[in-house]
């Protein structure tokens, strides 16, 4: 008898879930074929559908899409028309590149070893630190001041 109950509650069960399927899956008003017309309805001129539904929107560019897993556009580069004002000198072999370090916000600070006095100087673009300022990061070097001169630190391998 037991087992007969929770047959029965199934079988209930089952076909509420069959019968809401059905349900949900038939249309609200009969389908006509294209071109027939519909019985019971006036017949009023249908203009033409667009070519692209209002509803449907262009895909997105792949910038957008990058930029949802974090990529971020590069910095247009400088233009190379641009004279430099002055002369770089090769660096002093003293100065060395560790690495670098990134900030919360996105800033990029590059450290530098002086490899006489051991001293370990951290520079962020535009920043001083110990009489030294880092002018420019470029792709294969770097552009540093010191007391008014420019130099060239190649970035380690």
């Amino acid at each position: 008898m037991k087992r007969s109950m929770t047959w029965l509650g199934e079988a209930v069960i089952a076909a509420a879930i069959v019968a809401a399927t059905v349900a949900l899956a038939l249309p609200a008003a009969p389908r006509v074929p294209p071109g027939a017309p519909a019985a019971g309805l006036a017949a009023d001129p249908v203009p033409e559908p667009a070519a692209e539904p209002s509803f449907v929107r262009a895909s997105a560019t792949p910038p957008q899409i990058a930029a949802l897993f974090g990529w971020k556009e590069p910095r247009p580069a400088g233009s190379p028309a641009v004279a430099r004002t002055a002369p770089s000198k090769p660096a002093p072999v003293r100065l060395k590149v560790v690495g670098f370090v990134e900030s919360d916000t996105g800033t990029v600070s590059w450290i530098f070893k002086d490899l006489q006095t051991g001293t370990v100087i951290s520079l962020a673009p535009g920043a001083s630190n110990r009489g030294w300022t880092l002018v420019e990061v470029q792709e294969q070097e770097f552009r540093l001041a010191f007391q008014g001169t420019t130099y060239t630190v190649p970035r380690s391998k």
